[in-house]
């Protein structure tokens, strides 16, 4: 064997071991995220159990699935509801932090494809996530996107072609789609209550919404959501949660909706939710929770029907 085959010998070796280590690390980050890291996250188990709850329940059609983000999260208490036993015969969350509408009008889509959800559910959300044109991305493709939508969800985002090949390889990686909560986590253990503080500081340097392009956001996005229902044979309407000084943007939203034929719930008397009701200002404290939970189950009363689900509410004006 002359020295230069020796030498290309020696070179491919030392690559494949390169490969092999690569693929270990690789292996150990998407074992150790899918079964360590997830499973101790006290949220990622919530969110595990909400879904569960809806395979288990299957293609019934007779309860209510509330999907939305962390204002649906943190300020509805879905077993205060379910005792008071109004409207419909149980209720189901569904609650994904940091997402917005085009993540939930591709999660509800690999949803109704399977069958689930279709009977009635309600989307809550503010009206400036309604007529967001952005998502989670990441960590929407990991947990709600079916594999086929994943393009078209980052060309509705409009990412860039490396953004999308992170986005694509989310969908399949659990590491790669949890890496920036890892991220956080880390950086909260490290430096305890930075995370609440940051969200503080999001919260309190919110701006009123520009009028115009929340009401051409509503407008494209309801119109897509009217459009999705209508393919699925799935009944929809959404629900703005109590909010600090969105009145006008609420209104804009729900009419919107309403012409395109989606119900809306509106925020129950704001006279009732003051700031003390809030925890930092955008989310409701437990006290505004179980207020607004009670709030929320009388109007579905009102507005439930029975094999229609929620109807009309012009009423809640």
């Amino acid at each position: 064997m002359s020295l230069a085959d020796i030498r290309t010998t020696h070179s491919t070796r030392q690559f494949s071991i390169l490969l092999g280590v690569i693929a270990l690390v690789c292996g150990l980050a998407e074992f150790t995220t899918r079964f360590g890291a997830m499973r101790i996250s006290r949220v990622e188990r919530t969110i595990d159990a909400e879904r569960a709850a809806i395979t288990e329940l299957g293609k019934d059609t007779s309860y209510l699935l509330i999907v939305g983000n962390s204002l649906l999260q943190e300020g509805t208490d879905i077993k205060v509801m379910n005792e008071l036993r109004l409207g419909p015969d149980s209720i189901l969350r569904y609650a994904v932090a940091q997402t917005q509408y085009l993540d939930w009008e591709y999660g509800l889509k690999a949803l109704w494809r399977q069958g689930l959800g279709r009977g009635n559910v309600l989307i809550m959300m503010s009206p400036e996530h309604f007529a967001s044109p952005y998502g989670r991305a990441d960590y929407s493709a990991m947990r709600l996107l079916d594999a086929k939508d994943v393009i078209a969800y980052s060309q509705d985002l409009g990412q860039h072609p490396t953004e999308t090949s992170r986005t694509i390889l989310s969908h399949y990686s659990h590491y790669f789609g949890f890496r920036q909560e890892l991220r956080k986590n880390v950086i909260g253990r490290i430096i305890p209550g930075l995370p609440e503080f940051m969200n503080s500081l999001a919260s309190s340097g919110q701006k009123q919404p520009n009028i115009e392009q929340l009401s051409a956001g509503a407008l494209k996005n309801l119109d897509r959501l009217s459009r999705l229902a209508e393919a699925y044979q799935a009944r929809v309407a959404i629900a703005v949660p109590p909010l600090l000084g969105s009145s006008a943007a609420t209104g804009l939203v729900c009419t919107v909706a309403r012409q395109r034929g989606i119900p809306c719930l509106p925020p129950p008397d704001p006279t009732g939710f003051g700031p003390d009701k809030f925890r930092d200002g955008f989310h409701l404290n437990r006290t505004g929770a179980e207020l607004y939970s009670k709030a929320l189950a009388r109007q579905l009363s009102a507005a439930w029907v029975d094999g229609k689900g929620i109807t009309d509410t012009l009423a809640f004006r």
